[in-house]
């Protein structure tokens, strides 16, 4: 199956592309097509490269530098203050979690904007491999990628697994990059070793990009110094010596040969490597064996995914009536354990393209049933199924 689907993107995104813009202030436009003005497009190698309007699965918020942090949920006690972008977790409209040294502290929901800092991947495809006050958020025209630390690099990166890289070793390959309004560019020859600088090109001031390979991947890394910052609108990585991303009308803004990708075409190759399964409230009934244990199925959620991937339940403490967001309710009956359903008790399994998920029950279930058990859960859970490289 995954052969299939990756052969079928690699059809779809050799399809003829149209135009969009990039005017002087920043805004998107539509323009003629690149055939209505001799233009010729290479295929865009990269997944998730419109940044306007990116693939962003794992949904993440921060908040900014300043922004007071509290003991309690009130936000009337307050601890103290970051000094960065810091990692959110929303509770509710009114407050959400940050951790500060290990502990669980509340900020106002209203300070929170869309965005990632610490290390871990970001909007789909992209990381942020380095740097503990490494930041990215998403923003109406772009995502915008700083280093907030006094001392110390950042870095983002983005990782083509080997199937799709060892196929470009000897090849010429252009990479380039719309940033703060203006174009960039850089070309070079993927090797058959190690190269840590393929190409590369300045994004700004204090801030490169790398193009590399470590034998197996290559690697777009971005590198940024402290207290910098760029805002990027589109990144594009092609065959050949000539960027074909975008091109300057007559006055001076940059043009998009490429337009925006289709969404739901982006999703489904960004959820070869991550999907975030969410559930309305029912995900299926289970069946209690001997060993007083459910297990439910949730079927064809993994199909075409890149590797057997790693699944973790995700969920707001306090979010439901229960520690994690879970209720198993059995038959018609409103029994429940929320005291005992929680995150350690309950285990993921890949199986195929299925999830199962199981929990063990307590001792206090008698021998096996024939009613149907359901699984529930609240507003703030979901499962995440990770195959990244």
């Amino acid at each position: 199956m995954g052969n299939k689907f990756k052969a079928l993107m690699d059809f779809m995104l050799g399809q003829p592309n149209g135009p969009a813009s990039l005017g002087a202030d920043g805004k998107l436009k539509q323009m003629p097509s690149a055939a209505d003005v001799g233009a010729e497009t290479n295929r865009n190698l990269l997944y998730n490269w419109y940044f306007p309007d990116p693939i962003d699965q794992r949904g993440g918020y921060v908040v900014p530098p300043d922004t007071p942090y509290y003991s309690d949920t009130e936000l009337t006690a307050q601890a103290g203050i970051v000094s960065v972008y810091t990692k959110a977790t929303k509770v509710n409209g009114t407050y959400g979690t940050i951790t500060v040294s290990d502990n669980t502290c509340y900020v106002d929901w209203t300070k929170a904007v869309r965005g990632y800092a610490g290390i871990g991947y970001a909007v789909d495809r992209w990381k942020i491999s380095s740097g503990a006050a490494t930041y990215l958020l998403v923003e109406a025209y772009g995502v915008t990628i700083g280093n907030d630390a006094a001392t110390g690099e950042g870095y983002v990166q983005y990782v083509l697994e080997p199937d799709y890289s060892k196929p470009l070793v000897g090849k010429t390959v252009t990479m380039s990059a719309l940033v703060n309004g203006k174009l960039t560019k850089a070309t070079g020859t993927v090797p058959n070793s190690t190269n840590w600088n393929i190409a590369y090109m300045m994004l700004g001031s204090g801030i490169d990009a790398f193009l590399a390979y470590n034998g197996s991947y290559l690697i777009i890394q971005i590198i940024m110094q402290p207290n910098k910052k760029i805002t990027i609108s589109g990144f594009k990585l092609e065959l050949g010596s000539t960027q074909t991303f975008a091109r300057q009308s007559a006055d001076g803004s940059w043009v998009l040969n490429d337009p925006p990708p289709d969404k739901a075409l982006e999703l489904a190759k960004c959820q070869r490597y991550f999907r975030k399964i969410r559930a309305s409230n029912i995900l299926n009934s289970g069946y209690h064996t001997a060993a007083k244990e459910l297990t439910f199925t949730y079927h064809s959620v993994l199909r075409a995914m890149r590797a057997t991937p790693k699944l973790n339940i995700h969920y707001i403490p306090g979010a439901t009536d229960t520690t994690n967001g879970i209720v198993i309710t059995k038959g018609d009956t409103a029994q429940h354990w929320p005291s005992y359903i929680t995150s350690a008790t309950l285990s993921l399994v890949a199986k195929n393209d299925d999830v199962l998920i199981k929990a063990a029950l307590p001792d206090e279930v008698a021998a096996p049933e024939s009613k149907d058990y359901t699984i529930l859960n609240g507003s703030g859970t979901y499962i995440t199924a990770d195959a990244e490289v």
